[in-house]
């Protein structure tokens, strides 16, 4: 979300005032308080904070505050966790709390400051008396540590005071993480109503009107002396406006000021025999030029990437809403909530409506059921009106409808509009029916201390058959990446991370990585080659690493057999998977190495272990089979092992860096 300054707030006022004046339901935040985040209007306030790391929290916030407000008689807000000051907290009566956690047990990157805050030890066990609250959880079960941040949150506001007056809620990613959270929802706006006496409006509309107004105008003239982004003349008059501002001076690139970095090299990791087979399964290398920028990193680190729709998507979507090329190339558009002036600009910029719909919404997505609710309230001709009803509706035979033909379909929203033609839906109501297309984050494959002009990932192209078979899906932000070519730009910035090398470089390592997972050791080889270089002592070293055929997708193979034979790593374990006919992967080779393996464990030195891949499977394998290993040569029960494994995290020896598939 964004705040303006309470300067900017009166002159937007100002303008804005003569449209929203008739509104008795208009906020404004004339202020970067957390405590001006209410207009008061007599209603009981209620406060939506959120943490969010790839925008399912945030919408679902924007939702429910939407929704409190309109039907269940509350004054509602939602409120980006990194907006609020969190000492600000013991005044407010009424919480929810909407919490993903991230990775294995980390707090989203918005929510980090407001984590801190109540993990710090020296707070009044009653600090948060008569703050009544709820907490509803973000999380996958595929990750080992399950709703971390949400049963931390909910536990703690407990212990400093705060009263739970409603269930936890979790949604599980790994399974249909919108319907827990419509069932929760669905439940709460009622009961909330019923504690605080509300007035609930049961004659309000159920799909309500556009927050948001689409604002059409002619491009700036260019201005050679001003710092906003230039305007380049086109000589068909197409407006040439970037998506996102470019981190200037000193600044360090991030998600609203990247680095528009050029590729340098982008090649498929497999054979060229491998990718001619029917699956198409590919994993390539690109190398991004950072010339010129503030970028810098560590082995380890994840390289943040604002993906692109494809042209073609872009264009169908133009041409099923009806939208001339004009009004996509040739006027700037903003997207302004016409009820709450701090929201800024939903499309992050001015721009083009070709270049909104190209970088800010995610157009490949899954049609969400409040896409499909309000396509039904646009439908011109009953019987798809009724069938959009159906696929909507939160019953038992709405949800079965939802997962056959949309869930399983993968039914985007382009798909349900080209299925129902007869639906007519404003442009600007379109746009708020698409969650906003976010980053995605990549393990560093290079090190910024052996060659500081390029950053390098890793990554496994996304292709699969829907599960009616029918229809290809390909990953948003891997297809884009891996139809880049050398010379095209990409906008990027660093995401850090604890998952780098020891600086003493005596420590031992081992490091697990079939894959893609394979990345951030890519990268430490490098690192290590650089310490070398520089007569540092290098520890103990091994490396298991773990791919289906040796002669198709072992990928930086010569990197690895030059780095064995140099002494980088000094034991190289593979694991081929189906070049013979009983299957083997890493955790079997580090079951052979057990012995290896405790010795490090053991060692005063304190050897690190890093993890990284697929949570799922392989991250669960490779740590049962460790526990069996420290069990067995430890002489430890059960109960011992995981003592012994959480001290080694604690400790900061255990670390993983895994994703779910």
């Amino acid at each position: 979300m964004f705040l303006y300054v309470a300067v900017a707030a009166a002159l937007i006022l100002s303008v804005y005032w003569f449209f929203l004046r008739g509104s008795d339901d208009v906020q404004v935040v004339e202020s970067s308080d957390s405590g001006s985040k209410f207009q008061d209007d007599g209603r009981v306030k209620m406060l939506i904070l959120f943490g969010s790391q790839t925008g399912t929290a945030e919408e679902y916030a924007n939702t429910l505050a939407e929704e409190a407000s309109r039907s269940y008689g509350f004054n509602a807000v939602a409120v980006d966790m990194v907006d609020f000051d969190p000492e600000e907290l013991n005044g407010e009566k009424l919480v929810v709390f909407l919490v993903a956690t991230y990775g294995e047990g980390e707090p989203t990157d918005n929510a980090r400051d407001f984590y801190d805050w109540l993990k710090e030890s020296s707070r009044d066990k009653d600090s948060l008396n008569g703050v009544q609250y709820t907490v509803f959880g973000l999380g996958n079960k595929q990750y080992k540590i399950y709703q971390a941040m949400a049963r931390y949150f909910d536990a703690r506001l407990k212990d400093l005071g705060a009263e739970r007056i409603f269930e936890l809620g979790e949604g599980d990613a790994d399974a249909d993480i919108e319907e827990d959270y419509e069932d929760w929802r669905s439940r709460l706006l009622p009961e909330m109503a019923k504690i605080f006496d509300t007035k609930v409006d049961d004659n309000e509309q159920e799909v309500a009107e556009p927050k948001y107004e689409l604002k059409f105008e002619n491009p700036p003239a260019p201005r050679p002396n001003s710092s906003s982004p230039p305007v380049s003349p086109n000589p068909d008059g197409k407006v040439n406006l970037p998506p996102f501002d470019i981190a200037r001076g000193s600044s360090e690139p991030d998600q609203k000021t990247p680095f528009f970095a050029p590729v340098l090299v982008n090649r498929s990791l497999f054979t060229v025999e491998h990718n001619l087979n029917p699956d198409k399964r590919n994993t390539v290398h690109i190398d991004f030029d950072l010339t010129g920028s503030r970028v810098k990193y560590e082995a380890g680190d994840h390289l943040a990437i604002l993906p692109k729709n494809p042209d073609h998507i872009v264009q169908r979507y133009f041409d099923r809403l009806g939208v001339d090329e004009n009004k996509a190339d040739r006027m700037v558009v903003s997207m302004i909530n016409k009820k709450d002036l701090s929201k800024g600009n939903y499309f992050n910029r001015k721009c083009s409506l070709r270049t909104a719909f190209s970088h800010y919404l995610n157009l490949t997505s899954v049609a969400s059921k409040k896409a499909l609710k309000i396509y039904a309230h646009y439908a011109r001709d009953p019987a798809e009106q009724k069938e959009l009803q159906m696929l909507s509706a939160n019953t038992e035979e709405g949800k079965e409808l939802y997962r056959q033909k949309v869930r399983d379909e993968c039914a985007t929203p382009l798909d349900i509009l080209l299925q129902y033609k007869s639906v007519q839906i404003p442009l600007n109501h379109f746009a708020e029916t698409i969650s906003r297309l976010q980053p995605r984050y990549y393990s560093i494959a290079s090190s910024y201390s052996y060659d500081p002009t390029k950053v390098s990932i890793c990554v496994a192209v996304v292709r699969y058959n829907a599960i009616s078979g029918g229809k290809l899906v390909e990953g948003s932000a891997s297809s884009y990446l891996e139809r880049l070519t050398p010379g095209q730009k990409c906008y990027l910035y660093v995401r850090k991370s604890n998952f780098h090398l020891p600086s003493d470089t005596s420590r031992p390592v081992i490091m697990i990585g079939p894959g893609t997972g394979l990345a951030p050791f890519a990268g430490f080889l490098q690192q290590r080659r650089s310490q070398k270089e520089k007569n540092k002592t290098l520890g103990k070293s091994m490396l298991f690493f773990g791919c289906r055929h040796r002669e198709h997708d072992y990928i930086y193979n010569q990197e690895l057999e030059k780095s064995h034979s140099d002494n980088i790593i000094d034991n190289l374990e593979l694991a081929f998977s189906r070049d013979q006919n009983s299957k083997i992967y890493v955790q079997h080779k580090i079951e052979q190495k057990k012995d290896e393996i405790w010795n490090l464990l053991s060692d005063p030195k304190k050897c690190i272990i890093y993890i990284c891949g697929d949570a799922k499977r392989m991250a669960k394998d490779v740590e049962n089979t460790l526990c069996k290993i420290i069990g067995e040569k430890g002489d430890m029960t059960p109960d011992q092992v995981q003592l012994f494994v959480d001290e080694l995290s604690n400790q900061g020896r255990y670390l993983k860096d895994v994703w779910s598939a």
